[in-house]
């Protein structure tokens, strides 16, 4: 079962798909960095990766289309849209479902454990620096 603050990152996730935004919003964290690394952590959550799978789930079951079905018509929008910003806008959502971006969190998964504990170590200790100053 999720806690007060992973059922709100959870809800704000699915709503926006931004982890970080969700993360800062749950957890009143400020700092994009440390929401940012945070977020990544806890999307990595049993139970968070449980109630998205579940919340996903639901949503094709009540919606009746699949993943397929969508790419498939978000592909039809980017050949043959009405205008500029409908193809262009079809086309990022299909650059974002078959990987064609480099997010912050792909780049976290491919730092080693001490990596990700390091650059979490300086984060903090810059933002108690400004803090402080």
């Amino acid at each position: 079962m999720l806690n007060q603050r992973q059922t709100l990152f959870t809800a704000r996730y699915l709503e926006t798909g931004n982890a970080t935004a969700a993360y800062k919003e749950a957890y009143r964290v400020e700092d994009d960095n440390v929401a940012a690394v945070s977020a990544y952590h806890l999307l990595r959550n049993p139970k968070v990766i449980r109630a998205i799978e579940e919340h996903n789930k639901k949503i094709m079951e009540q919606t009746k289309i699949t993943i397929e079905d969508v790419v498939r018509r978000i592909n039809t929008i980017a050949d043959s849209g009405k205008d500029d910003y409908a193809r262009l806008k079809a086309l990022d959502m299909l650059m974002k479902h078959l990987g064609g971006y480099v997010t912050v969190s792909e780049i976290i998964d491919k730092m080693s454990e001490q990596q990700i504990n390091e650059l979490v170590e300086r984060i903090t200790k810059r933002g108690n620096h400004e803090t402080a100053s």
